[in-house]
């Protein structure tokens, strides 16, 4: 997760002691030493409790799918002093025995879609969840998954998933025209609009992870998908 600094008007300096909450880091910023849960942004302690930093949007991706679609995107250099390799993923072994999913996060509801899940029901899934119609979408180059708003001029939209090896994976309108990039929400050769879906706040996670970090939360199955989940609180 990548959280701005800024906190009503106030730029905060962060450390971590190695403390964990359910196995997530927690922060502590030098000002006020309240703390902070890395992956929500939330003050959980402190003169800052109940704080909340910003949010930018991150995707976890492969390198390929990430340059194609930035391509002057520049890199922080490793250190020159630092052993661990780099050129493969020392973790692959681990993560071959976890199972992966994406977290949407909405203003009443948390919702998690599992990349497998996903593959059964054919990449894509529709549904309304806090009463937002959204869309998420799988794309198995990239190996992740997107999360829109289906409302597009006012109007909900229904979608199929392209998502062909040539191409960048598409969102297009089921009976219509227009297609929208499932890695941008931009239009793609599509006449009569100019606007982009909307994207919703989400991230990758591993499933045990989100379960003990969103305990309100709920998991799409596709045997018991319905068309509307109820709020949730937070």
């Amino acid at each position: 997760m990548v959280h701005s600094r800024t906190l009503d008007g106030r730029s905060l300096r962060f450390g971590h002691r190695g403390w964990l909450w359910k196995n997530a880091y927690i922060n502590y910023d030098l000002e006020t030493d309240s703390l902070w849960h890395h992956q929500t942004g939330w003050a959980m302690a402190g003169p800052l409790r109940g704080k909340a930093l910003a949010r930018f949007p991150t995707v976890l991706t492969t390198w390929a799918t990430w340059r194609a679609e930035h391509p002057l995107t520049l890199v922080l250099p490793k250190p020159r002093n630092d052993p661990r390799p780099s050129d493969r993923d020392v973790y692959a072994e681990r993560n071959a025995a976890l199972v992966f999913g994406l977290g949407v996060d909405l203003p009443g509801a948390f919702r998690l879609y599992r990349f497998a899940d996903l593959a059964a029901a054919g990449g894509i899934v529709q549904e309304t969840v806090d009463d937002i119609p959204l869309v998420v979408g799988a794309d198995p180059e990239g190996r992740t998954a997107f999360a829109f708003d289906r409302r597009v001029d006012d109007a909900v939209i229904d979608f199929d998933l392209d998502a062909t090896d040539d191409t960048v994976p598409l969102l297009r309108e089921r009976g219509g025209a227009r297609a929208w990039s499932l890695r941008s929400g931009r239009p793609v050769g599509s006449p009569g609009t100019d606007a982009r879906l909307r994207p919703l706040q989400s991230a990758h996670w591993e499933t045990y992870a989100w379960e003990r970090q969103h305990p309100t939360g709920t998991r799409w199955m596709r045997d018991s998908a319905r068309e509307s989940v109820p709020t949730r609180g937070r």
